[in-house]
């Protein structure tokens, strides 16, 4: 059983971790906006109408 607990500890402590890497990776490297002062262009629609 508490071989069981310490499993479970560490796979909780991976998950968080990874969780919070994620995290991170989208905030500094892909640069998404995590506060509703910070905007970003979610559409960019190019079009081309002729007639």
């Amino acid at each position: 059983m508490r071989s069981l607990t310490l499993h479970l500890k560490v796979l909780i402590t991976v998950l968080v971790l990874l969780g919070v890497a994620v995290t991170a990776y989208q905030i500094f490297v892909l640069g998404i906006p995590v506060t509703e002062d910070e905007t970003d262009d979610l559409w960019n629609i190019d079009a081309k109408v002729e007639f």
